[in-house]
């Protein structure tokens, strides 16, 4: 095999696979109170961009999401990636990091890393995480004019004001069945319709018959891990928020755990205000280019 050929093969690897070797930079650190939040939780995720055309692809832009930076139950202490990015933040503590990449040359690979230091508590802790009237009223997917979600909510709230949440809870784990995985969210009504959704229906249903009651409700996405963990696609959840009059507390209809757990429960966007959001409409990620396929691994 000749010199020339073995060099050939070797700037070819090269151009295909640019794994960024660059140390980890913390671009974000906070100083949370580890009294309140006394549990120590470390998460990484990553990334992986492929230029699938066979032209440079200039000015690429990655946005994904990362961690909620404070909620009742768990609070960032830094954040670090393995390229240059920036943070955006909104009023409910959502943060997206967006990173710039040049060129991508004809079917470059890159790995971007990013790792978290969190600290959690079993416990509400104070947090903002926005008016808590930002969650009473119709949003996307959370339907409180629904009639039939107006008639159930009536029926499960009814003179039981202190235990309505828990009520609408279990109708749902009593009456909703488990569905497979829908990558386009459907929302409460058809949840209500079918008798049937997977996890994100599921917290749309109680989020929208929880507004009903006047319950103020938050459809939260992310996590549910028990240790450190590199976490993976197929975790992807979705969950509720409900308000008791003073902290936010967790339903979750699918994995059955309501006021239970919550330190694991790790939240990467508050959605389902009144308000828009950062990156609004997308789960994970979004790519400026239709050639760049981006993939978490």
């Amino acid at each position: 095999m000749s010199m020339r050929f073995l060099s050939a093969i070797g700037f070819f690897l090269t151009l295909c696979i640019s794994v960024l070797a660059e140390e980890p930079q913390k671009i974000h650190s906070y100083d949370p109170d580890v009294k309140a939040y006394p549990i120590q939780r470390q998460i990484e995720y990553v990334y992986l961009l492929e230029n699938k055309g066979n032209t440079v692809q200039k000015d690429v832009r990655l946005m994904i999401y990362a961690p909620v930076s404070r909620t009742p139950f768990q609070s960032c202490k830094s954040i670090e990636t393995t390229r240059p990015s920036i943070i955006h933040k909104d009023e409910l503590g959502n943060q997206v990091l967006e990173f710039s990449i040049p060129q991508m040359a004809p079917f470059e690979t890159v790995i971007i890393k990013t790792t978290v230091d969190l600290q959690l508590s079993s416990t509400a802790q104070p947090a903002g995480n926005g008016d808590v009237t930002l969650f009473t009223g119709k949003a996307p997917f959370i339907e409180i004019d629904d009639p039939e979600i107006v008639k159930l909510s009536k029926s499960l709230t009814a003179g039981n004001p202190g235990g309505s949440s828990e009520n609408i809870y279990r109708w749902i784990c009593e009456n909703i069945k488990k569905s497979g995985y829908t990558a386009q969210d459907l929302g409460a009504s058809e949840a209500l319709k079918c008798k049937a959704g997977d996890c994100s229906e599921k917290a749309y249903l109680f989020c929208a018959l929880a507004r009903v009651a006047l319950i103020p409700a938050q459809y939260h996405s992310g996590y549910y891990v028990t240790k450190n963990s590199v976490l993976k696609p197929f975790q992807f959840h979705n969950w509720a928020a409900w308000h008791d009059g003073k902290s936010w507390q967790i339903a979750d209809p699918q994995l059955k755990k309501f006021q239970k757990e919550p330190e694991n429960f790790i939240s990467f966007t508050i959605d389902g205000g009144s308000s828009g959001k950062l990156m609004a409409g997308m789960h994970r990620y979004h790519i400026n280019s239709t050639v760049i396929d981006v993939s978490m691994k």
